[in-house]
């Protein structure tokens, strides 16, 4: 007979039992022991993060979204004349020396994501912030055009990764039902009126140069990346596991990769710590070459992004020949519309229509399709606002009519991304950021291809024409999100990835 003293050692049953744990003769150790095993598994689940300190992660990668997006990507264009005066450039090339910003943004995204995946968040958040902020102390410093074209391009490369990376963030810490919420604020600064302009007009009327606005930049970006070295930890769950180190003696998951219990923490073959770097640089071509719906997906939602900014650009342009109130007045109504669009849909759509179905088919997980619904009604009303802008805007006919499309615009056009974000994440839970790059990417590519070609496509056409233009390709559009509907579940059955 064993002494009282001595562990005893006792199988669960005949399907466990090559498991054999000492039974703790002491209730207040074996209870310590398990009250240590829980907290190591809510600091490894990022979810189980304290609330206060997801709040702040929200505000944080928020915060460095609306710095990268809005503020620095436009902040010099009021500088335009300043840049061609001081290195003798022509319009194409000041047009150039701004939007390669955007250019490089479109790059970026495929490099940063993958390599999110495979060593985390944070690393990837430290490498881009760093460089970022060097490029802007460097953009800052620059005496000619052509390093001041490579900084700012190196600018929009490092910077590129705070977009996609925010979102997949944001559905790292959050549960499901905050993170649909919480995935609007990045929305809003991609679509929303874009404040660098007013920002670097600001500053000229303080008198600031280009140069000056540059070092400004460099230290905000300076200040956001001492922010993310210090306070941003490690948010995604796979990755957490690599730090854990279990003190039973149990191997870790890098001592464990070929194991069972590893298996939840890998993330297909590019996950293996003998995987080459150019599997994972190539998983984003592989992902899209393989997915029909991330396709179709990924197209549309830069489409929406795409027409949105160029509405917001084309319609900014024709309202120069009225009084700055109006032209305040057209932006700040697109901003109303954005923000209604939020409301709409974090506090009527997904409590009142989107969860019930949830609750209907719990445990089982509902059909992503579900959610296109709404994206089914907003597209109509997305399309009708740039036939309606393009068609009112008249000498004849008061401002107020076709003022009216601006925030029935922001309104559907905040619908529509919301959806189809959330879609995509439905979709592929496993790859977010690699997904979600492609919707950066695709978008930002038809931005800047409008942007170098707007002065020809402004002195070719008039503003009623180019809107008639976008307006035709967003009804073309329309059927998208109902096929997407109809056969999305077929497309979804024959994927190897996605649920």
């Amino acid at each position: 007979m064993a002494s009282p003293e001595t562990p005893v050692l006792e199988a669960k049953d005949e399907a466990e039992a090559f498991i054999v744990q000492p039974q703790s003769p002491n209730p207040s150790v074996e209870y310590a022991e398990v009250e240590a095993a829980v907290q190591g598994q809510k600091c490894r689940d990022s979810q189980q993060w304290s609330m206060w300190y997801k709040r702040y992660l929200s505000v944080l990668v928020s915060v460095v979204l609306f710095i990268t997006v809005t503020l620095i990507s436009e902040a010099l264009s009021f500088f335009a004349n300043d840049l061609a005066e001081e290195f003798k450039l022509n319009a194409t090339l000041v047009n150039l020396t701004i939007t390669n910003f955007s250019i490089c943004f479109c790059l970026g995204p495929l490099l940063w994501c993958p390599l999110s995946e495979h060593y985390g968040r944070r690393p990837v958040y430290l490498l881009c912030f760093n460089g970022f902020t060097v490029s802007q102390v460097c953009a800052a410093v620059s005496q000619n055009a052509a390093s001041l074209v490579i900084f700012r391009s190196l600018s929009g490369f490092f910077g590129s990764a705070c977009l996609p990376l925010a979102v997949a963030v944001l559905f790292d810490i959050w549960e499901v039902e905050i993170s649909e919420r919480e995935i609007g604020s990045c929305i809003l600064n991609m679509i929303a009126p874009s404040s660098g302009v007013l920002f670097g007009a600001f500053l000229a009327q303080k008198g600031f140069g280009w140069r000056e606005t540059s070092w400004l930049l460099a230290i905000i970006t300076g200040l956001c990346t001492v922010l993310v070295i210090l306070t941003l930890r490690e948010t995604r769950r796979p990755n957490l596991a690599k730090f854990d180190e279990p003190a039973d003696g149990t191997p870790n998951s890098k001592e464990a990769s070929g194991s069972e219990q590893h298996a939840y923490y890998t993330l297909g073959s590019y996950t293996i710590p003998k995987a080459s770097l150019w599997r994972v640089i190539a998983k984003p071509y592989a992902l899209l070459w393989r997915e029909p719906v991330l396709i179709i997906s990924a197209v549309y939602l830069a489409m929406i992004g795409a027409s949105t900014t160029i509405f917001l650009r084309v319609s900014a342009v024709a309202l120069l020949d009225y009084t700055p109130a109006i032209q305040l007045i057209g932006g700040i109504a697109i901003l109303i519309g954005n923000t209604v669009g939020i409301v709409i849909h974090n506090h009527i759509i997904y409590p009142r229509f989107y969860l019930p179905k949830v609750r209907a088919v719990a445990p089982d997980c509902v059909q992503p399709e579900v959610r296109l619904t709404v994206a089914a009604w907003a597209a109509p009303l997305f399309a009708a606002c740039f036939i309606w802008f393009g068609w009112t805007l008249s000498p004849r006919i008061s401002v107020a009519v076709p003022l009216i499309a601006n925030p029935l615009l922001g309104m559907s056009a905040q619908l529509l991304m919301q959806v189809m974000f959330n879609y995509i994440i439905d979709v592929y839970e496993d790859t977010v950021a690699t997904a979600v790059a492609w919707c950066t990417v695709l978008m930002y590519a038809l931005i800047t291809v409008f942007t170098v070609c707007s002065p020809q496509v402004f002195g070719t056409l008039s503003v009623c024409w180019i809107m008639t233009l976008v307006g035709g390709v967003a009804v073309a559009l329309v059927p998208v999100p109902i096929l997407l509907t109809r056969y999305g579940p077929f497309l979804r059955a024959r994927s190897g990835r996605i649920r």
